[in-house]
């Protein structure tokens, strides 16, 4: 016997929702940025390794599929918070379609608040790093046998929920590649460039104590890095079956091992594929060396987390670093020919209008040409939703990264403030000759970029002057 599955994420809330990956969960003013969603790619591919029928639908870059068209045994569908309403609509539509349909909710949502999710309509809920779960509810699926008690899996048993022990952590470097075959490639493109791209999990866990941050409520704190050599391997197997040449390699944090980093560059030295890359960082750890064997290596992108100008706030969040360090880590970057775009949070615990200021102030004097800017987002199981008040089960409120929901009572600045200052500070970033020259000139030498620029800056100032971004 074997099974058709469908997994999906349901239609974003609206059309310009970035992402549904891990802790990315939010909407933005971006309509461009889809990332390989990797999260979907993965069980799929455990699916299909086990002989059943897998379809992938991607609502972020394809956008809505009507829940009677989907005709499957199981379901999973991605849960995120900033989209909770119409992600547990989809679920229960596609159960009115189908009743005889097991439907299954993952995500970091599934994670923290299961009983929630199985009260709203899901059927089962897979939690944590799913792929040994899902791998047992097929073959329990196909065997008749009962759920119950399968690691990582809640449910409900009679009149009561049953949650099943941790999940399983898997291998990384055992796992089936991710079933990109099963998505439209053309569909995934790197914002600051237009190129096709696809991401390439490089390690889970993050052992930083970033008390915003919701990573580790799924991937834990342990850091899981794959070989070097395996990497390689997935890369060089993309490259040479569908032609692509840049790829984001994703996970928690890409440099928490600085040998991890400096053994994978080296490996991609040695195999010389031609290709080009994006990663995500700390500052801490981005000196001249590793920085230059990045660049050798192909790294062309960096995104860090800076999160604030003021060192208080950045200390009360626990992030352990400070703006002279990530100062000192955008100037080598630089001196490795290497971007860095810097992601700053406005209206964590502790902001005032003084410190909003320092932050838009620090932003403006970094040698960059690309920032992006949100608003704090209280995400359900971090210590700051549970700081501001905001560990609760009120999921009909987005928690997205652009409608600010933290009360002024909390952190001495009102939402509309911080809203108003996101905007502010695009303004100051971009909107100056500097900025504007450097942008022209990387188009003059990439031409390709100019769609994906253009979109980017419509949709930018769209936000900025107040007009309704999330209109088809």
């Amino acid at each position: 016997m074997t099974l058709d599955v469908a997994v999906i994420n349901p239609p974003p809330p609206t059309p310009n929702c970035i992402s549904k990956e891990g802790r990315c969960a939010g909407r933005g003013f971006l309509p461009l940025i889809h990332l390989t969603p990797l999260s979907l790619l993965y069980p799929a591919a455990v699916i299909e390794a086990q002989g059943h029928t897998v379809s992938v639908h991607d609502g972020i870059a394809y956008g809505p599929i009507p829940a009677d068209a989907i005709d499957a045994d199981l379901v999973l569908v991605n849960v995120s918070p900033a989209s909770y309403t119409m992600d547990m609509e989809f679920v229960r539509a596609v159960k009115e379609q189908r009743k005889d349909t097991l439907v299954a909710a993952l995500g970091t949502l599934a994670t923290t608040r299961p009983d929630r999710i199985l009260a709203d309509g899901a059927d089962i809920v897979l939690r944590g790093e799913i792929e040994s779960t899902v791998a047992e509810v097929t073959q329990r699926l196909v065997s008749g046998k009962k759920l119950v008690g399968v690691p990582g899996l809640s449910l409900r048993s009679g009149n009561r929920i049953v949650h099943g022990a941790d999940a399983v952590r898997p291998d990384l470097d055992a796992l089936p590649y991710p079933a990109r075959h099963l998505i439209e490639r053309d569909k995934y493109r790197f914002l600051f460039t237009g190129d096709i791209s696809t991401s390439v999990l490089t390690g889970r866990g993050c052992p930083n104590q970033c008390t915003f941050c919701p990573s580790r409520i799924v991937n834990g704190t342990r850091t899981r890095d794959r070989y070097p050599r395996s990497i390689v391997e997935e890369i060089r197997y993309v490259h040479e079956s569908d032609g692509t040449s840049h790829f984001i390699l994703y996970s928690d944090t890409f440099n928490a091992s600085r040998r991890f980093v400096l053994d994978l560059c080296d490996e991609l030295v040695r195999e010389n594929m031609g290709i080009e890359w994006a990663c995500n960082s700390r500052a801490d750890g981005l000196d001249d060396d590793i920085l230059g064997r990045m660049s050798r290596a192909g790294c062309r992108h960096i995104t860090i987390g800076a999160e604030s100008g003021s060192d208080a706030i950045l200390e009360r969040a626990c992030k352990g670093e400070t703006t002279a360090v990530v100062k000192e880590a955008v100037e080598a970057c630089s001196r490795a020919g290497i971007d860095a775009c810097m992601y700053f949070i406005l209206g964590l615990p502790g902001e005032t209008r003084e410190t909003v200021q320092e932050t838009i102030d620090f932003a403006a004097s970094l040698s960059t040409d690309y920032v992006m800017f949100s608003t704090a987002t209280p995400y359900i199981g971090t210590p700051f939703a549970k700081e501001v008040g905001f560990d609760n089960d009120d999921l009909d409120v987005p928690r997205d990264e652009v409608n600010a929901i933290v009360d002024s009572d909390v952190i001495g600045i009102t939402p509309q403030e911080i809203e108003d200052a996101v905007k502010e500070s695009y303004i100051r970033f971009y909107v100056r000759p500097n900025t504007l020259a450097n942008h022209a000139s990387r188009i003059v030498r990439r031409p390709k970029m100019f769609g994906s620029t253009v979109t980017t800056a419509a949709g930018m100032a769209r936000y900025v002057l107040g007009m309704d971004v999330y209109d088809e």
